[in-house]
């Protein structure tokens, strides 16, 4: 029996900005465990030609640009690194629904990244750690 959460993840349209070692590590766990579905993962990395080689390599979409990949997806997870989180965050708030789950990992130094700092009511929540993540869910 598939667990109820597995199953709505497969219905779920994730985009994964930042495809590198972080995000490329995670992405083929997602997909290896079967979490989610390949035709509804859209990836970006900063070279078109990597682009093309991870979507034949794993079966999704790919592509360098970040607002592109956020369109219509209900989860976005950030691979990229620290020290550009917020200006990504940035760039993608205007493609991104009340609805839409961020996650991203930072390092404890990095300053935390607020609704208001990034778009204000339109970016609803930035998960800065598990803990944050757990937090969200409950509301």
């Amino acid at each position: 029996m598939i667990e109820p959460w597995r199953k709505n993840c497969r219905t779920k349209q994730l985009a994964v900005l930042g495809t590198g070692k972080l995000g490329g590590i995670l992405l083929r766990a997602y997909l290896k465990q079967e979490l989610f579905s390949p035709k509804r993962v859209t990836a970006t990395v900063k070279h078109a030609e990597k682009a093309t080689a991870l979507a034949k390599e794993l079966g999704i979409s790919a592509t360098t640009e970040n607002r592109t990949a956020v369109n219509g997806a209900d989860i976005v997870l950030l691979g990229v690194k620290p020290q550009v989180v917020g200006e990504v965050l940035k760039e993608i708030a205007p493609e991104l629904s009340e609805k839409t789950l961020v996650i991203f990992r930072c390092p404890r130094r990095c300053r935390r990244v607020t609704s208001s700092s990034v778009s204000g009511e339109k970016f609803p929540w930035c998960a800065r750690c598990p803990t944050r993540l757990r937090q969200w869910d409950a509301e």
